[in-house]
Formats: structure tokens, sequence, C-alpha cells
């Protein structure tokens, strides 16, 4: 079966630079970097609570929020539904076209501080609702939020080119 989205050139977007400021600083230029002959050979977090399906069957760019959902399941310990960060993701943004070419790391680690929805909390989500209705907060109650602050991170920053 032939793929026509390939044959289009639809990949415009994804996970787009997150823009250079003067308010960060280089983690290591502070602290020190470390020796690369002190690291481990191989790291592994832990075994994943579930596989994020980013295969959705619409032509859209949502890997930051699903990626997020992914890592936080780790420190949570539950299942996390993307929906919900997608949704504030287009709240920080302001509109919700950011779907259709992508977002930076850094609006993701922004919308973790407003915390994430366990898939059991969560009214919709990406698979069954699909990602053009719940990224609009004007589906959301806001009694949600609510809910997302007990999975919200306390704070983020950057390592070199890497978010931690």
């Amino acid at each position: 079966m032939e793929n026509k989205y390939l044959k289009k050139k639809l990949i415009i977007g994804g996970l787009n630079p997150t823009p250079k400021e003067k308010q960060k600083f280089s983690f290591g230029g502070i602290f020190g970097y470390i020796d690369p002959k002190l690291l481990p050979n191989e790291y592994t977090v832990g075994t994943p609570i579930e596989i994020k399906n980013q295969n959705i069957p619409s032509p859209t760019w949502i890997c930051v929020a699903e990626s997020l959902c992914s890592v936080s399941e780790y420190q949570e310990g539950i299942a996390l539904e993307p929906a919900y960060t997608i949704k504030v993701i287009s709240e920080i943004l302001g509109n919700t076209n950011w779907i259709y070419s992508g977002t930076s790391l850094e609006i993701g680690a922004k919308a973790s501080l407003r915390g994430f929805l366990s898939r059991a909390e969560a009214p919709y989500s990406v698979e069954k609702d699909g990602v053009g209705i719940i990224a609009s907060p004007d589906t959301w109650a806001k009694t949600y939020d609510d809910l997302a602050m007990k999975h919200a991170k306390q704070a983020w920053f950057w390592i070199g080119v890497h978010l931690f």
C-alpha cells in the first residue's frame, strides 16, 4: 500500500528548536562538566508503563506532549493521558495551530508545571477523540486543571541542549 503523505513532503514540523534567550544559562559553565569516562556505558530509566502511539490517523505533530507524558510516567508510576498536555500546550501558545507544525521542548516544560492527568481520570483521549477536539481548551472543564496539579512538576532547567 502506497503512503500518500510521504509523496507530499508533509514533514514540516514536529520538535521545533527552542529559541535562545539571555535568561538561560549553561549548567556546565557554572557547575562544571563531568569527565565522560566516568559516565556509565548504559543507562536504563526503567520499564515503560505504556508505549504511546504517535501514529494516529491524522497529520499532527504532538510528539512533545506524548514524550513528556512518557517520561513523567516513570516518576508518577501511572499511565498519563497526552490529551490533557496537548490542551495545556494550546493554552500556553494561545491557539491550536501548533498541532500541525509542532512545538519546542521549552513549551512542553512549561506545560509540565501545570500538571498531567492520569489516563484513568481523563475524559478524553487522543486515540478516541482526535487531536483537533482535545487540543481546544474549550473542550475541557476547569476541574481537570485541579486534578492535574497533583502530577505537576516543580521546576525544569536546561543542561546544554537537553531538558531535565
